[in-house]
């Protein structure tokens, strides 16, 4: 008798599955995911190093170099300025013996107003080198993100990671000195531009 009901379970199980599998097939609502998901074209990944092509790249450099440039400019300037004014307070300190009240009064006011003059321009300039450095930047990035495009068109990759977002990658995977290439390229420099601030 137990022979008989595990022959007929094995047998009733035999036939279960496929009826079950047909009817699974007709009715399963993942069929459609399943045929979508084979059109789906395979990933062909390269990975890029953007932090290093940023600080390598002739185009970050020649940004630097301008600003430095700049810099050095907007220094000499102040120099000179600070010198005026070094000047202005020692023939300020001189004629404090010699002057009266009022006129002293009127004398340390213009000091102080050619004090806060220049301390304004230097704020001024400052903020024109960072703008004018920002700017640049955002160009270099650019450049530096339509290299990697152009680069991951030629070798067919569809797929470009940051390298910094990567814990493993095949050497052949790398394409950050082919999209450096790229960017020295055609973009051996940029400019900074100083705009006028209101």
């Amino acid at each position: 008798m137990k022979r008989l009901i595990v022959t007929l379970l094995f047998i009733l199980g035999a036939f279960a599955i496929p009826v079950a599998n047909a009817f699974a097939q007709e009715e399963s609502p993942s069929a459609p995911e399943e045929k979508v998901a084979q059109k789906i074209e395979p990933a062909y990944v390269a990975v890029v190093d953007f932090n290093y092509i940023l600080r390598e790249c002739d185009a970050s450099k020649s940004v630097a170099s301008q600003l430095d440039a700049l810099r050095k400019q907007y220094r000499d300037e102040m120099e000179s300025q600070e010198q005026e004014l070094k000047k202005a307070q020692e023939e300020w300190k001189k004629l404090k013996l010699v002057l009266d009240k009022d006129d002293l009064i009127d004398r340390r006011k213009e000091f102080e107003e050619k004090v806060s003059t220049l301390q304004k321009s230097v704020q001024h300039k400052k903020r024109q080198l960072d703008l004018g450095y920002e700017n640049a930047m955002i160009k270099v990035r650019h450049h530096i993100t339509s290299a990697i495009a152009l680069v991951a068109e030629r070798i067919g990759a569809n797929v470009i990671l940051s390298k910094t977002s990567v814990i493993i990658a095949g050497r052949d995977l790398e394409v950050t000195q082919q999209v450096l290439d790229q960017v020295n390229k055609d973009y051996p420099s940029v400019d900074v531009i100083i705009e006028e601030l209101e």
